[in-house]
This record gives C-alpha cells, sequence and structure tokens, in this order.
C-alpha cells in the first residue's frame, strides 16, 4: 500500500489518469487531492466524478471547488428554469476571472440526479488531513496558514478560507513536528528554477505540489511512503 498526495488538477482529466497509470496506482493504495479539481480546464466534472467514483481517492477543499459549490443551487435553477441565471459580481469573478467557465458550461449539461450527485459530494467540506506515512507525520492543506498560525494555533482552529486561499512563502511551516503539503500557488511563481516540479524544503519539511499543469508546465504527484516525485508533461 501506498499514499500518494496531487493538488490542482484543474480539469486536466488525460494528464491525471497518465499520472495515475504511471504510478501503477492499485487497489490497495490511497490518493489525497488537496483542492482545486475544477475550473481552467477542458473536463472539470470528469475529474471530479473520477474522484468521486473511486473510494481510494479522498478529497480536501480548495478555493476553486468552493467558488463552483456556492453557485450550484443557482446553475440547479437555470437547468429547471432556463434564463434564470444572472451574471452578477459574483459569478463574473469566477466564470471569467478565476477560469469557473468551462465547469459551468459542463455542469449545465448534466441531469439533475448527476448535479445533485457533484452537490452532494462537494457538500462533505473537509479542509486539511493529518496522516503518518513512511514514518513521518503530514499535514495536507490545499494553501497553508498564514500569520496568525504561528502563534500556537492548531489546524482545527484554523478558518477554512485561509486553509483555502492563503499565499505562503516557500518555507512557511508553523509546525515542525511534521510535513506540511501544500498546493494553491503553481511552483513556477516562486522562480524559474522550480518551474514544473514539485518543492520540496527540507528544513521546513514543505512540500509544493502544484506543478502548473493547466498552465502548461506538468502535473506532479508525490508518494508520501519515500518522498518520490512522478511526473507528466501538460496537454495544455
Amino acid at each position: 500500500m501506498a499514499v500518494y498526495a496531487i493538488s490542482d488538477i484543474h480539469g486536466c482529466s488525460a494528464e491525471f489518469k497518465e499520472l495515475l497509470n504511471a504510478v501503477s496506482f492499485s487497489e490497495y493504495d490511497e490518493l489525497y487531492v488537496i483542492g482545486d479539481a475544477v475550473d481552467r480546464g477542458p473536463d472539470p466534472i470528469g475529474v471530479l466524478r473520477m474522484i468521486m467514483d473511486d473510494p481510494r481517492m479522498h478529497f480536501l477543499y480548495g478555493n476553486h471547488d468552493d467558488m463552483f459549490f456556492r453557485r450550484i443551487p443557482d446553475l440547479i435553477r437555470e437547468i429547471q428554469t432556463p434564463g434564470y441565471l444572472q451574471m452578477d459580481d459574483d459569478l463574473f469573478r469566477w466564470v471569467h476571472l478565476n477560469g469557473g467557465l468551462t465547469t459551468m458550461d459542463r455542469f449545465l449539461e448534466l441531469t439533475l440526479p448527476e448535479c445533485y450527485d457533484i452537490y452532494a459530494f462537494l457538500s462533505n467540506r473537509v479542509y486539511y488531513k493529518e496522516l503518518q506515512a513512511g514514518g513521518r507525520k503530514f499535514l495536507l492543506c490545499h494553501a497553508g496558514t498564514d500569520e496568525h498560525c504561528r502563534r500556537g494555533v492548531q489546524p482545527a482552529e484554523i478558518p477554512p478560507e485561509e486553509l483555502m486561499w492563503s499565499r505562503i512563502g516557500l518555507d512557511d511551516n508553523p509546525w515542525p513536528d511534521r510535513w506540511l503539503v501544500t498546493g494553491h500557488m503553481p511552483t513556477f511563481i516562486y522562480g524559474d528554477e522550480y518551474e514544473g516540479r514539485i518543492i520540496r524544503r527540507e528544513e521546513s519539511r514543505s512540500l509544493h505540489i502544484d506543478c502548473g499543469c493547466v498552465f502548461g508546465r506538468t502535473m506532479g504527484m508525490v508518494r508520501l511512503d519515500d518522498l518520490q516525485e512522478f511526473y507528466v508533461p501538460s496537454r495544455n
């Protein structure tokens, strides 16, 4: 049995399937998807359904998943009553500024039972996971933590918005007894030398695993048992 982590799939279902094949993901393995399954890429609903249908996969919330979830009741109303949906500021930000157009379009093609299945799945809002693998302790969350966590706040006390939205530095891990595994910020943002690869910081025990697949870089996955990294190139 092996335990893997991936983040920010962003609708790139082809690369996701290719990466699962590359690691020979088996019935004995587990995968933690730490946020942002949807938006930006071509097949966001397909990615969600892959996660939903596989009991080996565990989903943690990201900011894009939250933006989608908040609009699902309105999208369902649009399916029931075409013309119901109106472009307000919140919908504009999600659809046009944060890549939600493909998610909205694919969702509106679903049947109502399929819509409600997705809504029920995303209603189970898990923001972080603590686990052990390979003799190491890990904390997995989408975006990390901000300054107040350095005052000794435990993960359960952190506001969900912070775990989904924080923009953390390379070594911002306030818990020295465990590895902090995050996505949210594509690793190329930290510098050209990190483009398309996972950033592993031994001193701070930090792993940044969003390799920017939807932006044309790579999709990365880490096996937590031994911190081995796996990659496939982006098709974007």
